[in-house]
């Protein structure tokens, strides 16, 4: 008894033990379970889910407990053929098969579609079939897929249209693989000779040469020399004869292609048709050449004409000094004139104040016998009367007054018009301008020739010269008192127009004949008769009204009068 007993303890311990073992084992593949980063999903015989690990949580964002309660439907983009029912056939399928692989778009709860690479593999748990299914995601390598995919495309549709010639080979035997239409284009035959082929038929199915003419050999083109030497070719010439024997020139560039370990794996060469650059370049040598013997031929003629140039040249040499010395003359015969023109000025502002003399002086008579009255009447009141009437005296002061204030006047007319300044900026007011030379040929002025002053409403001021604009109104005034024979009138009108001083002097004398309206402002011409005109007054009002950057313009016909119309800027 005591035997069995101690059996039966000993086998109690070696079953814990082994419990132990198969607890701990069981925790060891349980930790496994749970740290894996693939989805793991266990589905009994139905194809429900009975347990997840913890990546399935992380992912798809469901607790496990609600992970039990969803199908594979809702775990599934249901974009076909991502449907349940295709799901069940797959899930069908795993139950003939040691291990069934498929590529599946997955949702997670948020709503996010997602690759995953599913493996599906039958086991028996606890005496019952079961799936476990293993989900391992792939969206970024299907990106990748995707990108490459359309990246390849790109390439492929890069190459068709391109306008270069392209061709690629394969290592080691540059096996021709591809050809666009750019290249059958050049050569002119069909695809199926030109591709497939070995570096042996390059040079008789391409026909290409050297630029001297010569066959190239198939193992120096540029294409074989980067697939066999991992050589790079840029800018080569070349010369390839199409289908009808035509030579077109080629530039050629051609590099290896690698893979990821650094093997040449292919080579590609790019060409491109430059026969017209290259006839250019042939006519640019040949004008070039031409151009070079031309020049030689033209500075041979040059250098003789250059002979006789230096011969013309001390010609002009003489001949130029006697232009310096005529141009010295010219300068100083320009100076001359400057001083006969302000002589001639300063002549008719001296023949103006001849005329005037007479006038000014039977107009200082008047005013001096006002004070000449006033003085006697005062000396004999004083002398008979010792009664001072204050009456009597005023009356005399007055007359006095009268007398000094018209001398006064007529002396600072006369002092206006005789100012000889140059300059062009002085203060002028149009209407004490013309009220001055008013003054100055009232002696000139017939009883019967009316006035009419047609002033504008307010002062007129402007920057000028106040004695040289006296001479002007002084002249054209002149003009036309004298150019009316007894009665008749002359009209002032002032007025201001877009920025400008409009002076108009109208009057109703004898006119202008139109055959001397061109003339008027010639020097020295006039209308007048022998020593009563020096024929400068108009001539030399026409040129102050151009220092004054203003115009004069003349509107006659005879018998009727003339209008003179003078524009300033204000």
């Amino acid at each position: 008894m005591l035997e069995n007993r101690d059996s039966y303890m000993r086998e109690i311990e070696r079953l814990k033990t082994e419990l132990d073992k198969v607890k701990h084992r069981e925790k060891y593949y349980h930790l496994i379970y749970e740290s894996n980063n693939d989805l793991i999903f266990i589905h009994n015989k139905e194809g429900h889910i009975i347990d997840v690990n913890q990546s399935v949580v992380d992912r798809l964002g469901y607790s496990k407990e609600e992970m039990l309660t969803l199908s594979v439907a809702d775990l599934s983009s249901d974009v076909k053929p991502y449907t349940l029912d295709e799901a069940k056939v797959h899930l069908g399928n795993a139950h003939y098969t040691e291990r069934y692989l498929f590529e599946w778009q997955s949702k997670s709860k948020s709503g996010d579609i997602f690759w995953v690479e599913v493996s599906l593999k039958k086991v028996e748990l606890n005496g019952q079939e079961h799936i476990i299914a293993i989900a391992r995601d792939i969206n970024e390598k299907k990106k990748a897929e995707q990108e490459l995919f359309e990246t390849k495309n790109l390439l492929e549709a890069s190459i068709a249209q391109s306008s270069s010639g392209i061709l690629i080979a394969d290592a080691p035997n540059v096996n021709i693989r591809v050809a666009n239409n750019a290249a059958f284009g050049i050569r002119g035959e069909r695809s199926e000779l030109l591709t497939d082929i070995d570096v042996e038929k390059h040079g008789e199915r391409w026909q290409t040469y050297k630029p001297d003419g010569t066959p190239y050999p198939p193992l120096e083109l540029p294409l074989s020399r980067a697939v066999m030497k991992g050589e790079i070719t840029t800018g080569e010439d070349l010369i390839l004869k199409d289908k009808s024997g035509d030579v077109h020139w080629i530039n050629a560039n051609a590099a290896p292609i690698y893979d990821s370990k650094g093997n040449i794996t292919a080579g590609i060469v790019v060409f491109l048709d430059v026969t017209d650059k290259k006839n250019i370049e042939l006519e640019l040598r040949q004008h070039k050449e031409n151009l070079e013997k031309l020049v030689k031929e033209k500075t041979e003629d040059l250098e003789a004409v250059n002979e006789e140039l230096k011969t013309i040249n001390d010609d002009l040499f003489e001949k130029n000094e006697i232009i310096k010395k005529q141009n010295s003359e010219l300068k100083s015969t320009l100076e001359n004139l400057k001083k006969t023109q302000t002589q001639l000025l300063h002549a008719d502002k001296m023949a103006s104040l001849g005329i005037l003399t007479a006038g000014v002086a039977h107009e200082l008579n008047n005013p001096l016998n006002y004070i000449s009255g006033a003085y006697l009447t005062l000396n004999n009141y004083f002398s008979k009367n010792e009664d001072i009437s204050q009456k009597d005296v005023t009356i005399s002061i007055l007359a006095l007054k009268e007398g000094l204030s018209r001398a006064t006047n007529i002396i600072q007319s006369l002092n206006q018009f005789s100012r000889d300044s140059k300059i062009i900026d002085e203060d002028c007011a149009i209407h004490e301008i013309i009220d001055n030379c008013l003054i100055m040929i009232r002696q000139h002025q017939e009883d019967d020739i009316a006035i009419v002053k047609d002033y504008w409403k307010g002062d007129i001021l402007f920057k000028g010269n106040v004695g040289n604009l006296h001479q002007v109104f002084l002249n054209i005034l002149t003009n036309a008192i004298q150019s009316i024979k007894r009665e008749g009138e002359i009209t002032i009108k002032t007025s201001l127009e877009n920025n400008n001083c409009v002076i108009s002097i109208s009057d109703s004398g004898c006119g202008i004949p139109k055959e001397d309206m061109k003339r008027i402002t010639d020097p020295f011409f006039t209308t007048k008769p022998p020593g009563e005109g020096t024929g400068l007054g108009l001539s030399i009002t026409y040129n102050i009204i151009q220092e004054h950057h203003g115009n004069i313009s003349f509107k006659s016909e005879p018998n009727k009068g003339t209008i003179v119309t003078v524009r300033l800027p204000v």
